[in-house]
């Protein structure tokens, strides 16, 4: 019997494919490099990476500090070691704003993950392409974004604008007049209010149960819901295409 022929597209993708693969580099170098940044007056932390996670912890202190966990490629391992010299951790701060970073030249490939501990009070913006952000116990506010990971929030103080397209949200905030806009396209959210939270919430879930727990004058409609909590002074807006949307009192 004559085998099936493939089409010259097929054949294309199958040697597109291969070529990517061994084009990859191979080895990869890792180093942790410590952060510390004496920050007095610091109003907002941005930390910003292509691939890794995010994770800030606020404390009573007046200065960032952690660990930064580097990564390097190459197509040996004295390549990655030498290409890891070539990735300059960026650590810019004018006074309010403290902006960490990872430059990567064009030629290369570079990771980097944080995981810091901050003053209390700062307002935190986390970026990261493929990697999961957690903050806890920050007082300023969140303002996160991921395209591939989970965003998990511990005593997270109003406001709080998080997006993530494929992962989920969940956690704890803080405050009581609420400022906050939940999103995620593949993933659940399940969130716990403080008691005395006040906010008219919206949510809608395209693929997914939907439970406002303690919320009042509610309306449900098939794949969306209304309510209120307190005295619906602020905001709760909350969407996912793909799961399920809970929200608590604690």
């Amino acid at each position: 019997m004559k085998p099936p022929s493939r089409s010259p597209r097929r054949w294309f993708l199958l040697l597109a494919s291969c070529c990517a693969s061994c084009l990859a580099p191979s080895h990869r170098a890792t180093e942790e490099r410590a952060i510390r940044v004496e920050t007095p007056a610091l109003r907002s932390l941005h930390c910003a990476t292509h691939n890794g996670e995010l994770e800030v912890t606020g404390m009573p202190v007046a200065v960032v500090e952690g660990i930064a966990t580097v990564t390097a490629y190459g197509e040996s391992e004295e390549q990655a070691r030498e290409n890891l010299k070539r990735l300059e951790l960026v650590q810019d701060f004018d006074g309010s704003e403290l902006r960490l970073k990872l430059n990567v030249p064009q030629d290369l490939d570079g990771d980097v993950a944080f995981k810091l501990t901050a003053p209390e009070a700062v307002m935190l913006l986390a970026n990261t392409h493929n990697g999961a952000v957690k903050a806890s116990a920050i007082g300023g506010g969140l303002r996160a974004a991921t395209h591939n990971g989970a965003v998990e929030l511990d005593r997270v103080s109003t406001p709080v604008h998080v997006d993530a397209h494929n992962g989920g949200v969940r956690g704890s905030i803080r405050g009581r007049e609420l400022d906050v806009e939940l999103r995620s396209h593949n993933g659940a959210i399940a969130l716990r209010l403080d008691r005395d939270a006040s906010a008219q919430v919206s949510a809608t879930a395209h693929n997914g149960s939907i439970s406002l727990s303690g919320a009042t004058a509610m309306n449900l409609a098939e794949g969306s819901a209304t309510g209120t909590y307190g005295e619906g002074k602020g905001s709760l807006k909350l969407a996912t295409h793909n799961g399920q949307i809970a929200v608590r009192i604690e």
